[in-house]
């Protein structure tokens, strides 16, 4: 029991890590203004209306990614119950995308395809664990 919320506490973990650091290229790619307040909602909303698509691809592979690289890690660290640990991973990255959503304004076209993105990241990782790192 212990290893298995320990493999969703990592998983979360590794799921944040694989988001911030494509988050990161997106950020270096596209990066904010320098007289720019984050936030200030109506300033980032009307920023965010000048980025190009493949800021908002690269936030959507960055969610994806995230969901799937945690829950191939937390299902891979779990002793049992490895495919509802690896949805309670993607389920707990769609709870924080939603907040997300609700806090920084975006297309309504990226709200809609990110919330697909946590859940089928997280089966196909949990898939990836069972073909490539069953324990």
């Amino acid at each position: 029991m212990a290893r298995n919320i320990i493999s969703v506490i990592i998983g979360i973990a590794t799921a944040g890590i694989v988001v911030y650091f494509i988050q990161s290229v997106s950020i270096a790619l596209f990066p904010l203004p320098e007289d720019l307040d984050p936030r200030d909602m109506n300033a980032m909303k009307e920023h965010l209306a000048t980025l190009p698509p493949l800021a908002f691809v690269l936030l959507l592979l960055a969610h994806f990614f995230g969901a799937l690289g945690g829950a191939a890690v937390g299902s891979k660290i779990a002793s049992s119950h490895q495919f509802k640990l690896s949805m309670i991973i993607g389920t707990f990255m769609l709870i924080m995308g939603i907040i997300n959503l609700f806090t920084i304004p975006h297309p309504l076209w990226f709200m809609v395809v990110d919330m697909f993105t946590y859940l089928p990241g997280a089966f196909i990782g949990y898939k990836i664990y069972q073909r490539f790192m069953p324990n």
